[in-house]
């Protein structure tokens, strides 16, 4: 599986939030934070790749080297 989204995956609708217009606003904001840490969880898993990408990348800027994104 690819680790870059499809518009397909983009744009269709979250299903554990198809009755979101329903919950009562405790039940609605538990939900969507349930959701953020789930992504929050994601990139700390990543954050040894995104330090090495950082570092690589300020010492690339520090020698007069480009950016390109």
């Amino acid at each position: 599986m690819s680790s870059k989204p499809t518009a397909s995956m983009m744009e269709r609708r979250h299903p554990e939030t198809t009755h979101i217009d329903s919950l009562a606003t405790l039940d609605m904001l538990t939900l969507l934070h349930k959701d953020d840490k789930r992504i929050a969880d994601a990139v700390e898993a990543c954050l040894p790749a995104i330090a090495r990408l950082m570092d690589n990348a300020t010492a690339t800027l520090s020698r007069g080297g480009r950016l390109v994104i």
